[in-house]
């Protein structure tokens, strides 16, 4: 696992695989945004992590579905205090690497991880959207000009996204309509973000 700051406040995790990056990543992101409400914004240990992910056949899918994963800096401070006595090793490494990169003690910071470029445009699009009011504005603006908005919205919550974090993942998701594309550029190219692992 390596950090590198894409801007001051946004920091990106780069892994060489997909399963270094989910089993890092997984109860931290799942602390954040799981559908499941015996997980969602409560201490779980691994064992009901796992119980709770795998598939009615028997099978556990988490560490192949995703390839990218965001979170906001609150939600970074708060799992970490809430699980401070039951953190796994990768965790520790992920807590270490986040403090020596973002020495302030606010929120205001986004932690994205990566094992492939291609997913990075949509992670930092997570991090604009928490880390900047006008850029947040301007894509819900855009979204309500979104004409498969409702359809998209079904689509996210069939593939296990809540409700709360709908608007972020419509515009992460979309960079490539504009506006949602034309705005993203624009703050890219304002903070001079470069789009590469």
């Amino acid at each position: 696992m390596k950090i590198k700051k894409i801007t001051n406040n946004i920091l990106l995790v780069v892994s060489k695989n997909q399963y270094d990056l989910a089993s890092t990543f997984m109860r931290i992101q799942e602390y954040y945004e799981s559908p499941y409400n015996n997980i969602y914004n409560k201490h779980f240990t691994l064992e009901t992590f796992l119980d709770t992910y795998v598939k009615p056949n028997g099978k556990l899918t988490y560490f192949s579905d995703y390839c990218g994963f965001n979170v906001p800096g609150n939600i970074v401070n708060k799992f970490f205090k809430i699980f401070k006595n039951d953190l796994l090793e990768k965790e520790k490494s992920l807590l270490k690497a986040i403090r020596k990169n973002y020495k302030n003690k606010d929120d205001n910071f986004y932690v994205i991880g990566c094992y492939r470029s291609n997913e990075l445009t949509h992670e930092i699009a997570h991090a604009l959207y928490y880390l900047h009011r006008d850029y947040k504005s301007n894509m819900l603006k855009a979204a309500k000009r979104f004409r498969r908005i409702k359809s998209f919205s079904k689509e996210l919550l069939d593939m296990g996204y809540r409700k709360s974090v709908l608007n972020d993942e419509i515009h992460a998701y979309n960079l490539h309509f504009k506006p949602f594309k034309s705005i993203f550029k624009y703050y890219k190219d304002k903070l001079k973000i470069k789009i590469t692992l």
